[in-house]
């Protein structure tokens, strides 16, 4: 919180947190909110390749089956995925909260980029946003020092596996069967059915 205060506005911070572990301001509204999604079977398999990296998650040896499966019992770091991204989504109709996909992101980036900018009230050129949209592309962000983290975190292992591996959707049928996916899919319906995001956003890349 001191870090924060101390910070020029307009401030920006980036987190994991789930949405009940915000400040009450934040959950209020107080502040813009704009919350990334990703397919799940995506974020488990980024998510076992930073294990592989990272000495808090103690350089993980373990097979992908093993993590697979902890990944979807929640006995990873930051818990759940699926309670997670359900805890956000709830609160969709929130006017100062944006939900933006990584796959929406993919397929086309330059109308992610102008949603955020008119999100945040932002007047940009046509021009503006071009440039925008190519420092995020992910060859660009994968020559920038600052994205990859590169001498900025001497703990990551880059030589394991690099910080920025492909930026593609799908990934993980390079690594999950078809049990795998299937599970993940029975175990999806019935814990977001209800309330979490439509079935499109976690198997849209299945077609």
């Amino acid at each position: 919180l001191q870090d924060l205060e101390s910070r020029p506005s307009p401030r920006l911070y980036h987190t994991h947190l789930a949405y009940n572990m915000l400040p009450k301001g934040c959950q209020q509204g107080e502040c813009k909110i704009i919350y990334i999604m990703r397919n799940g079977k995506d974020v488990a398999v980024s998510f076992y390749e930073m294990h592989k990296m990272y000495p808090p998650f103690g350089y993980y040896s373990g097979s992908w089956k093993e993590f697979f499966y902890a990944f979807l019992k929640g006995e990873v770091c930051f818990g759940s995925w699926m309670t997670h991204v359900k805890g956000w989504w709830e609160q969709k109709d929130k006017s100062h909260i944006l939900f933006v996909s990584y796959e929406d992101m993919i397929e086309n980036l330059p109308r992610e980029v102008k949603r955020i900018v008119d999100f945040l009230g932002k007047e940009k050129t046509p021009v503006e946003i071009d440039g925008i949209v190519e420092k995020c592309t992910f060859h660009s962000m994968r020559d920038n020092p600052s994205a990859t983290y590169d001498g900025l975190h001497e703990s990551i292992d880059t030589q394991k596996t690099s910080f920025l591996r492909k930026g593609k959707v799908a990934d993980w049928k390079c690594h999950m069967t078809v049990e795998d996916s299937d599970f993940f899919d029975v175990l999806y319906e019935d814990k977001m059915a209800t309330s979490g995001p439509p079935l499109r956003f976690e198997l849209m890349t299945q077609e």
